[in-house]
């Protein structure tokens, strides 16, 4: 999906062609124009955002769509609470510094400080924006079983119909399906997962048009 936006970012078909960003519809207005001054001033691009389970506190991460190799660049996961009474759109509440590029954030269901996110790198991380000191509480590791691209999207699922516990999934441009468990020694464990290989793509077939 990125590759065709970026190609389409580089068509010429919509040269001239004049935006119109001021929305016709009178019932919808922009509430709040969130920024972090560090990222702007390093021309970060926001890849993710997600929303806690109240509702109130929104993350999102400043990194870079267009990185072509493993990066190890200063960006940002970034929060801001809404209801905050000295709430600042300039200003994010938690601010997490990451080496590498994160692709796609998702917030725990039922634990408001609890975010998951995949990286450009192909690791899966868990933060708690509790903790100001150290925030990652679980991480994937590399290893020869876990993503070896790009991870673009994280999602939390329950392990049984009636459980209590989490697991994160995720999924890679690398073509892997990946179920994690998380353990109490920061790791998150691979547990299930499923590979979608060359062989399984199904190849397009020429249509002959009647002449």
């Amino acid at each position: 999906m990125i590759r065709e936006l970026k190609k389409n970012g580089r068509s010429h078909a919509f040269d001239h062609y004049e935006v119109t960003w001021k929305e016709p519809n009178s019932q919808v207005s922009c509430l709040h124009s969130l920024q972090y001054l560090e990222a702007a001033t390093n021309h970060l691009e926001v890849t993710s955002i997600s929303w806690n389970s109240a509702g109130s506190i929104i993350s999102c991460f400043y990194g870079r769509l267009g990185d072509k190799d493993w990066s190890t660049e200063k960006t940002y996961v970034c929060t801001w609470n809404l209801d905050c009474r000295g709430f600042n759109p300039n200003h994010p509440d938690v601010v997490i510094e990451v080496f590498g590029s994160v692709m796609c954030l998702a917030f725990h269901p039922s634990c408001p400080s609890i975010i998951a996110g995949g990286l450009y790198n192909g690791e899966v991380l868990v933060w708690d924006t509790s903790r100001a000191d150290d925030p990652i509480i679980r991480r994937t590791w590399l290893s020869i079983d876990s993503h070896t691209d790009a991870v673009h999207q994280v999602r939390w699922l329950q392990d049984q119909p009636q459980g209590q516990r989490l697991q994160v999934l995720s999924v890679s441009s690398d073509g892997k399906i990946l179920l994690w468990q998380m353990e109490n020694d920061g790791r998150l464990v691979l547990i299930d997962g499923f590979a979608l290989v060359t062989q399984q793509i199904p190849s397009i077939t020429e249509i002959n048009k009647p002449s």
